[in-house]
């Protein structure tokens, strides 16, 4: 499901649409229902202007719910009997629009913790490349930057055939069992497709 936001005013337009529902041609119903359309779609583009004088990445998140919240009330308006006397505008290419500015971003913002070093920084990479792609499926090579910043984030570890063999004294087969041990170690913690955890084990 979309993600959408709601004010008092949305309400008090939804209020009048279900009456108009009832009483279509009402005067102070269909008076009422284009003021309350009007205001709220003043307040959603309020936001929204508001939201575009931030810098921070997350703002693409809260335009875009502004955005969707205007398209339901545009289409919720289309069936009543005010819809011609509103300005109910299609808000599909400018929702797409955002999101195609949020890809480019989000995308840039990784690259930009690519090119730190360490560890942390690829992480924060993968997270950048990743939302891009939740934004514009297969945005550029965001795909296969986020391999690589993963790859970067990967420590890989690897474990060496125990030394000290006293605790496996008194087993059978002893000479057996701590030749791969190390192997069933390495094994148990994942190997080298172990998930969770920011490492490979060998």
């Amino acid at each position: 499901s979309r993600n959408t936001v709601s004010y008092s005013e949305d309400k008090a337009f939804y209020d009048v649409l279900k009456k108009l529902k009832k009483k279509p041609n009402d005067p102070d119903l269909r008076q009422q229902g284009i003021d309350f359309f009007n205001q709220a779609v003043k307040l959603h583009q309020d936001r929204i202007s508001a939201y575009r004088t931030s810098s921070e990445l997350n703002r693409y998140d809260k335009i875009l719910a502004e955005y969707n919240t205007l398209q339901r009330i545009s289409e919720d308006v289309r069936t009543s009997s005010i819809y011609r006397e509103v300005s109910a505008i299609n808000y599909f290419t400018v929702t797409e629009a955002v999101k195609e500015e949020a890809a480019a971003a989000y995308y840039n913002a990784g690259l930009e913790y690519m090119d730190r070093s360490g560890r942390e920084s690829a992480r924060q990479a993968y997270d950048m490349f990743r939302k891009s792609q939740q934004y514009v499926s297969g945005y550029k090579d965001a795909s296969v930057m986020m391999k690589q910043a993963y790859e970067n984030s990967i420590v890989n570890i690897v474990i060496n055939p125990p030394q000290n063999n006293s605790f496996y004294s008194g087993w059978n087969n002893n000479d057996f069992r701590t030749m791969y041990l190390d192997e069933q170690l390495a094994r148990d913690l994942g190997g080298p497709y172990a998930s969770g955890i920011a490492a490979r084990f060998y």
